[in-house]
Parts: C-alpha cells; structure tokens; sequence
C-alpha cells in the first residue's frame, strides 16, 4: 500500500469527518492511484474494499481507450458514465457509504465529461468520488476545480519488455558513440542509418506495447 503524504491527508479527513466528495489523485503512475483509492474506500466502509456491493469502477477501454457515455435508452451498458451515474443514484447496499473510482479520467471525451460534472455539482449523499489521471491537466477545468487534487508519491513505471530493455540499451550505444564526435567515433552515414533503424524499431515496439494493454484490459 502507499504511503505518502496524499493518503495520510485522506485518512486525517476521513477522521475529521471532512473528506471532499470529490478527490483527484494524480501522479506518475496509475497503481499507486488505486491503491490510495481502495486503502482509503477500505476505511470509509469499514471493510476491505475486494467485492464490496458499494463499490463502482470505471475505466476506459477498446482500441482508442476512451471512456464511453454509454446508451441513453434502455438499462445502460457496463461500463459506462450513464451505468455509474445510475449505480450511484441508487440506495447504498449496505446503507452505509458509496464509492466510486473512475480510471485515466483524462480520457473522458466532452459528453462524457459533461455528464460526469452534473453529479460533481449535485453528489449523492454519503459518496465518495475518486478521478484518477497521469494526465490531470488534461481533464475538464470544471472538473478539476470541484476536486480536491492530491499529487501521489510514486516509483518509475517500468516497461517489462525485454524488446524494449534491448532498444534502451541500443539507444544507449547509439548515444555513448556520438559522444566521441561524428567523423572520429562514427562516420554521419553510419549514424544516420543507426537513427533511423532505431527510429523504426522504436515506432513498432510501442504499437506492440500498446496493443498488449489493449488486450489485457479486454
């Protein structure tokens, strides 16, 4: 679990029975944000947060990884802004508190966001809503200025890719052999055609990344 200034703020508000119902965690790195978000969920219901009914996720998904309105007509889609919205209207489970988590809330498109900033300006009752971002300057301004925002403390995101630990440390030999000068260490030709193969290397290497967190998150 985290242990930084941002969670201990939480757990002093939570005593002082003065925590904001609208609390931005942002940082590096998007576990540390949800292990803030349920450490502090855990305390607010009493209980661990692991299939509590009163708890409700969001997180963006497909190939543009968006967080999406969902359908106006019938019961919404899961989810989606209109199925938490709903979820949250509803009477708590336990009758005690509710939480909600929304995952790279800078995801959220302008309908989205619109639709989320209704409920930011009239909560429901005894709930708690936690937007989390590595990118908090790009969600709404108006969201932003209803939240509380507390910056994370959070280690370096590692990509565990051995490709990529490969292209890291040619991308290291590719710059250590600049250092000695062009035309002594290495000729202009020789060091443009590493450019541009590292370039194409590279280029391919992130699609590759980013089509494996597309699969796993669906």
């Amino acid at each position: 679990m985290p242990d930084n200034r941002a969670v201990k703020i939480l757990d002093n508000a939570i005593k002082a029975g003065r925590l904001h119902h609208a609390v931005l965690l942002y940082g590096s790195s998007l576990q540390p944000l949800e292990e803030a978000a349920k450490e502090t969920a855990t305390k607010l219901f009493g209980r661990t947060w692991v299939n509590h009914p009163d708890l409700f996720e969001l997180r963006p998904e497909g190939k543009m990884r968006q967080i999406k309105i969902g359908s106006p007509d019938g019961e919404p889609e899961p989810n989606t802004m209109r199925r938490l919205l709903k979820s949250l209207r509803q009477t708590s489970a336990l009758g005690v508190h509710k939480v909600a988590i929304i995952y790279e809330a800078d995801r959220m498109n302008q309908v989205t966001a619109n639709a989320f900033l209704k409920t930011l300006e009239e909560p429901p009752a005894q709930t708690t809503l936690f937007i989390l971002s590595t990118r908090p300057n790009d969600i709404l301004e108006t969201i932003r200025s209803r939240c509380v925002a507390l910056r994370v403390d959070c280690p370096d995101d590692k990509i565990d890719n051995p490709d990529w630990q490969t292209w890291l440390a040619d991308y290291s030999a590719w710059q250590k052999s600049l250092a000695g000068g062009i035309g002594r260490a290495i000729s202009l030709g020789d060091a443009m055609m590493q450019c541009y193969g590292l370039l194409a290397r590279f280029e391919t290497l992130i699609a590759q990344i980013l089509e494996e967190e597309t699969s796993i998150d669906n």
